[in-house]
């Protein structure tokens, strides 16, 4: 029996894929900071790239057609100008794990968009049992069979937004499959009707595990009490029940092929405002005030650089400084819901912020081309698949799903397979050019360059990551020597020299082992990459210690202004007062703390009241 090279390639090609849509989001590392982040990036980017070698080696053998469309054209400007913007418009790009992650994705994107229908049909089964199994993982959290994290319900990840989030982008997935499974399996597995055992199991598998998925995520969404998911879930809900009772798709042929665009943008357009709006609204409420904060104060920020924004993943460098020019001259309500900010709650913003109105401009450009074709026709897999799309599309005014690689990679799954749906429209029907021998060495050549690049890269990546972890290790173990964690931040320190999130936790070691000096030049250049005022308050504790009293201060009230809500910049205000023998201002600020009332009385914040009383008593 003569065996078909090309095929073989595609098993192996789904096969990656399946394992890594099912089991993406349970992937972690301990061998690096924030391993629920890293650990998915490390795997997503090794196959990828694996993947793009496979892919184009297939490509040179089975000389198949290569599938792109206007769309796909539109989407690599969009792709281009986010590099553009990092590295040419930007004068000082951060280190962005979430810029590789974009990286990453767009060679997923390539590859999905070569695969057939039927096995974009199947990763979309993968995925929703990833989501099942994720489900299972919240519940055995909340019986105590897996630890919370850090007391909060995460599943595998690093908070309940982003658990909640990925949660809401599989239910619609689950629900579509499920409600449109005869038509799905009549399409995809020929088993309409099926009665071999083998059809039977996987009739039977397409059938009940999307259902189950859909029952157990909305079990779970109880429990994360998340509103931004429990709209996304019900925008994306009323898409699917309107496309399964034809509401959107008019009853014959000829008036679907005329209208379904028009009312399927329609519905979009409405589901998505009428979400955003009822957030807004849900939102506005006592305890959720800090989100409307944050949107005025990002607002503010897009409008000061409305073309670029201000860089590709900046948000956090700006955001703080921006918090405290607006908080200089806002009413009491806002500084007493003020914070620490590490994302807008609203991508769309944060994208705004960082890519300014000429990023925004290309995904409308998107959007746009993606209504004006006109012979497309959407089957109920392109609808499951739009219904996802929307749901990432709501959570994305709400919160901030885009951070999370497990999310952004089910979008491009949901864009590859709506997109596919334009490839007969495109050629009018025709079957495109195989690629010449030409294009085919080019594409080889391009893969086998991209990816060992590519590896090389994730390997420095990896060795700094696990680099950073084992100073993290030893910070904690030893509390009063810190030599040993300075050796390896050291060593992370050329990977890093642009990562505020690094660099602070290096400043505090330099600081704790009384290298003062080389502690405030790392803490002055963090502040260039992410500003809080954590970092303040390290930064004037190390003034403090070289009795510059006059900096320590300044240091301290940025870190108040930032965030005045917040107890500890005020208190090292009154400790510093008391040392630099300016014995009234101590006194008056931590009189106003110790009659502050919705204080959280940890042991070391009760600590620090003792303090403050010992300071009124003084003389």
């Amino acid at each position: 029996m003569k065996i078909n090279i090309g095929n073989v390639f595609s098993v192996v090609i789904l096969s990656v894929l399946l394992v890594l849509f099912c089991g993406i989001a349970l992937a972690a590392t301990w061998e690096a900071p924030r391993g629920a982040d890293t650990g998915k990036f490390f795997i997503y980017t090794g196959a990828a790239l694996l993947l793009l070698v496979l892919s184009a080696v297939q490509l040179v053998i089975a000389g198949r057609q290569v599938k792109l469309n206007k769309i796909d054209f539109l989407l690599l400007v969009l792709y281009g100008y986010v590099i553009l913007n990092r590295y040419v418009f930007q004068s000082d790009p951060v280190f962005s794990l979430p810029y590789y992650e974009f990286c990453g994705l767009g060679i997923g994107y390539l590859i999905l968009r070569q695969l057939t229908l039927r096995h974009l049909y199947f990763l979309l089964i993968a995925m929703v049992t990833g989501g099942f199994l994720q489900a299972v993982y919240g519940n055995l959290q909340l019986y105590g069979i897996y630890a919370l994290n850090n007391g909060a319900l995460t599943g595998n990840f690093k908070n309940t937004e982003l658990y909640a989030n990925y949660l809401a982008t599989c239910f619609p997935v689950s629900l579509g499959l499920f409600m449109f499974h005869n038509e799905l399996s009549a399409r995809f597995l020929q088993a309409g009707t099926p009665s071999k055992p083998g059809h039977r199991g996987m009739w039977l598998l397409t059938r009940y595990v999307p259902l189950a998925g859909a029952i157990a995520v909305i079990l779970m969404s109880g429990a994360t009490r998340s509103m931004p998911a429990l709209f996304a879930m019900g925008g994306s809900t009323l898409l699917l029940l309107g496309f399964k009772y034809q509401v959107l798709t008019p009853g014959s042929q000829v008036a679907a092929e005329k209208k379904e665009r028009k009312t399927i943008g329609l519905a979009l357009s409405a589901l998505l405002l009428g979400g955003v709006l009822a957030g807004a609204y849900f939102f506005g409420g006592e305890a959720n005030k800090g989100r409307l904060l944050i949107w005025k104060v990002s607002a503010i920020l897009a409008s000061e650089r409305p073309l670029t924004g201000h860089g590709f993943d900046r948000f956090q460098s700006v955001y703080m400084n921006g918090q405290a020019k607006y908080l200089a001259a806002a009413s009491q309500n806002e500084t007493e819901v003020s914070g620490n900010v590490t994302y807008a709650y609203n991508d769309v913003l944060q994208f705004t912020v960082e890519n300014g109105l000429a990023g925004i401009c290309c995904i409308l450009l998107v959007v746009v081309t993606f209504f004006m074709f006109k012979k497309q026709r959407f089957e109920a897999v392109h609808q499951v698949a739009l219904s996802g799309i929307l749901s990432v599309a709501l959570l994305a005014f709400l919160s901030f799903p885009m951070q999370e690689l497990a999310i952004k990679l089910g979008l491009v799954l949901f864009l590859a397979i709506v997109i596919a749906a334009f490839d007969a429209a495109e050629t009018d029907g025709s079957r495109a050019p195989r690629p010449g021998r030409a294009f085919k060495g080019i594409a080889l050549l391009g893969a086998l360059t991209f990816s060992i690049f590519g590896f090389n890269r994730v390997v420095t990546l990896y060795k700094g990551y696990t680099t950073w972890n084992r100073a993290d290790d030893y910070y904690k173990e030893d509390e009063h020597d810190k030599t040993a964690a300075n050796f390896y931040y050291d060593q992370a320190y050329p990977l890093f020299a642009r990562n505020g999130e690094f660099l602070a936790s290096y400043g505090n070691s330099l600081s704790h082992d009384h290298d003062t000096e080389k502690a405030i030049a790392i803490l002055l250049s963090a502040r260039n990459y992410r500003d809080n005022s954590a970092t303040e308050i390290l930064l004037g504790n190390s003034y403090k210690d070289l009795k510059n009293f006059k900096l320590a201060e300044q240091a301290y009230l940025r870190a108040h202004q930032m965030a005045p809500n917040k107890f500890y910049a005020r208190y090292s205000l009154a400790t510093l007062y008391m040392e630099a023998d300016q014995r009234d201002k101590a006194r008056e600020i931590a009189l106003s703390l110790l009659n502050k009332k919705d204080v959280a009385r940890t042991p070391v914040v009760v600590q620090m009241l003792d303090q403050l009383k010992q300071i009124v008593k003084a003389k």
